[in-house]
């Protein structure tokens, strides 16, 4: 299933969320508690925002972040390298009594989580209220509960007719995503995440009714290696992953997100948008940084082949 692309100059994407340092230590043995575990320390460029539109652009689609970063050396570095991917970093605010958001996970042996902490507080600060004619003229708009619950609200309100896709973040940040449903076109979540919205007890089908209901019109379910659970009320499935390797685990929920986005942007069906974005996760996942530099179109296009 090549994907086979259309791009339009005119169209572009709003991304909106957050914008960190991510360090990610691996374990060369299996995790021990309470003692020093020797391995392997990256540092590298992150936040669910960031890397949404980092692989936005890889993946050839204009795209405007909208940010906010610390005034320090991170801060200034993020803006950099976004600009040197192709990443629009004009809405990006430099705040000068805040850090620079910091992201510290521990990976296992085989490159999944172990546990993270999180320092995002200064993306509680984004502010779009200088944004409203760059929202409304973009072709879709991206965002991540990273954002403040009340900077969501008057998202929504902001918004035209353009899809609003959701990436839910975290177990924690999920809920914030409740008394929005009926304005959210698109939901990616991971299992936890959309437990944290819907309940325990339930089905991947009925967490997807009650969400439908609610007025969510698609929705994807990361499940991890099982592959991925896709909705849009009338077409439901789960796509399975071959096995692959793992080197960091980070970066792949995001990467998903991005595709997702680039699929509404061709007008591909969800069942085609699902397998794209699965192949776009597992390339992410293939690399130890959080984002792949060889994240393109004929990557995933080989990776369907082979």
């Amino acid at each position: 299933m090549q994907a086979k692309t259309t791009h339009n100059k005119t169209k572009y994407a709003v991304v909106i969320g957050g914008s960190n340092i991510d360090i990610c230590a691996t374990s060369q043995n299996d995790l021990s508690e309470k003692t020093s575990n020797p391995g392997k320390i990256t540092t590298s460029l992150g936040g669910v925002g960031r890397n949404i539109a980092e692989n936005l652009a890889l993946l050839g689609i204009d795209c405007r972040l909208i940010s906010a970063v610390g005034l320090d050396i991170y801060g200034d570095r993020i803006i950099a390298q976004g600009k040197e991917v192709g990443i629009n970093m004009d809405h990006v605010s430099k705040l000068k009594h805040s850090s620079t958001s910091t992201y510290v996970s521990i990976l296992d042996q085989g490159g999944d989580m172990s546990i993270a902490i999180s320092d995002m507080s200064i993306a509680e600060q984004i502010n779009i209220d200088n944004h409203k004619t760059l929202i409304e003229r973009a072709e879709i708009v991206i965002a991540d509960t990273n954002i403040g619950e009340p900077t969501l609200t008057k998202l929504i309100g902001l918004m035209g007719n353009q899809p609003l896709i959701i990436d839910a973040v975290s177990d924690i940040k999920a809920p914030r995503v409740i008394p929005h449903l009926n304005s959210i076109h698109t939901l990616k979540v991971n299992n936890s995440e959309a437990i944290s919205i819907c309940g325990e007890n339930m089905t991947l089908k009925h967490m997807a009714k009650i969400l439908h209901k609610k007025g969510v019109k698609n929705i994807f379910i990361t499940l991890g290696e099982k592959g991925v659970f896709y909705s849009d009320g009338i077409h439901q499935d789960i796509i399975e992953t071959e096995p692959y390797k793992v080197i960091n685990s980070n970066g792949a929920g995001d990467a998903f997100s991005a595709a997702v986005g680039f699929s509404y942007l061709q007008g591909w069906d969800i069942f085609k948008t699902a397998f794209f974005a699965q192949n776009a996760a597992r390339i992410a996942l293939s690399h130890e940084n959080t984002i792949n530099p060889q994240m393109s179109i004929r990557a995933i296009n080989n990776l369907e082949e082979n």
